[in-house]
């Protein structure tokens, strides 16, 4: 965790860091920020994780320990990659200044600071739980707003969910539709069906969500689209089996059988 250093040492007598900010926004030189090109995409037959890695992040180990003025020009010209830089912005917070200002001398908005700080978090709990490193690493570039759909998952529902969002290349839609899902299963204990589905697996809670979704629809067709979906993320043999029977039943004779009458 980054140390904080004290005001004084940062700012002269009768200056307040707003500003400062608003001093070092005109002072501060234009950096180009490090280019990093698109991780391509993968080539036929190729392993899910053989992920674009970037090049060596620039920062100096000891961050924490950097100006007031380098910390900004670090957030302003995003150097390094964003788990790297995110630490800096409660730096700043702690010493006084406030996300307007900061957004005034980085460009960073209210939202993308909070959206860093929160996604550095999940991904610092990922690595508490020894969470493989070549897949973290899929979540160099552009992963932060993956990450941050993650915030309300325990520490093991994240590293589950995580493993799910690469093998599946997930988008931050997909990602947040199975965080809701993982989020919510629990909460179903007494359902019909949730005794066949697997709270550790994020496929299993996926398609808990959807066999719900097939009961609330009132379309026939959108029943059976539903229960399609279900199938398709359940990861379970019993899981499987309880999605089959109900579109057995709600399909009159299987996937491609005819909607039948309603019981």
């Amino acid at each position: 965790m980054f140390s904080l250093l004290t005001p004084s040492k940062l700012n002269p007598p009768f200056q307040t860091p707003s500003s400062l900010l608003r001093r070092h926004l005109h002072r501060m030189p234009i950096i180009s920020a490090v280019h990093r090109t698109p991780p391509p995409p993968p080539p036929p037959g190729s392993s899910v994780y053989q992920h674009f890695r970037p090049p060596p992040a620039q920062l100096p180990s000891q961050s924490h320990s950097l100006a007031l003025s380098d910390r900004l020009e670090i957030l302003r010209n995003r150097l390094g990659l964003w788990h790297e830089y995110a630490p800096l912005i409660p730096t700043l917070t702690q010493d006084g200044c406030s996300p307007p200002s900061i957004e005034e001398a980085t460009g960073i908005s209210d939202a993308e600071q909070n959206l860093f700080v929160v996604a550095a978090q999940v991904r610092d709990s990922l690595i508490s739980l020894k969470f493989d490193a070549d897949l973290l690493a899929y979540f160099d570039v552009g992963g932060a707003e993956l990450l941050y759909e993650l915030r309300l998952l325990s520490a093991a529902q994240r590293a589950a969910a995580a493993r799910r969002i690469v093998d599946l290349r997930l988008d931050p839609k997909a990602t947040l539709e199975l965080a809701r899902a993982m989020k919510d299963f629990p909460r179903r204990r007494g359902d019909p069906g949730w005794g066949s589905f697997s709270a550790t697996s994020p496929g299993d809670c996926l398609a808990f969500t959807y066999l719900r979704m097939s009961g609330e629809a009132t379309a026939p067709s959108d029943r059976v689209a539903s229960l399609q979906r279900a199938l398709d993320a359940a990861e379970i043999e019993s899981a499987k089996a309880w999605v089959l029977d109900e579109l057995e039943r709600r399909g009159g004779g299987g996937l491609n059988g005819q909607l039948g009458d309603e019981d």
